[in-house]
């Protein structure tokens, strides 16, 4: 209850219906065969489900560089946002973020493929909320919590020793190098 996104918490069976940034979303049953088109979702996901539920990642989602779950990807089949290597997989179910481009979120939403654009947070507590949704979208509810508890007691582990640190913290930058050049 109270995650965003989520149309009916007390809704645990199939069909279910999420509402992502492209609207409402209905799941017909619990997806299969599931394809993320990004990064921070792929790394959501492997956390979630066992790879063998991922039937295809993009190129980010296996170079270690990027990626945090590049060893789980691995010998998956890669995907762009073409929706002609998307469909070649057979989704159960598409999630993806506000990148993706609108005609191929439109493309895929006529072929009858659920799709969920999500957004990813950068705080703690709205990751968190994240993990919850997407882990309501794939039917993984029970599993999504235990994830959560573990962000939320690793968050109070960094707030205690930062906290016994005292005095003033450096500030801190993080930069990303993304593979347009």
């Amino acid at each position: 209850a109270g995650v965003p996104g989520i149309v009916d918490p007390t809704n645990h069976g199939w069909p279910r219906e999420v509402e992502g940034l492209n609207g409402l979303v209905s799941i017909p049953a619990k997806p299969a065969r599931i394809i993320n088109a990004s990064v921070g979702h792929d790394e959501i996901t492997f956390a979630l489900v066992p790879a063998s539920r991922v039937v295809g990642v993009g190129a980010a989602t296996q170079d270690p560089t990027y990626s945090s779950v590049a060893d789980k990807a691995a010998g998956l089949p890669v995907v762009t946002q073409d929706p002609e290597t998307i469909v070649a997989q057979s989704p159960d179910i598409i999630v993806t973020s506000p990148f993706f481009p609108a005609d191929g979120i439109d493309a895929l939403e006529r072929l009858g493929i659920p799709l969920v654009q999500t957004a990813l947070s950068n705080d703690a507590e709205s990751r968190i909320q994240d993990i919850l949704f997407i882990g309501y979208i794939y039917g993984e509810e029970e599993r999504a919590l235990q994830l959560a508890d573990e962000v939320r007691q690793r968050l109070d582990h960094l707030q205690e020793v930062v906290g016994r640190v005292g005095g003033t913290l450096p500030r801190v930058i993080a930069l990303t190098r993304y593979f347009d050049s």
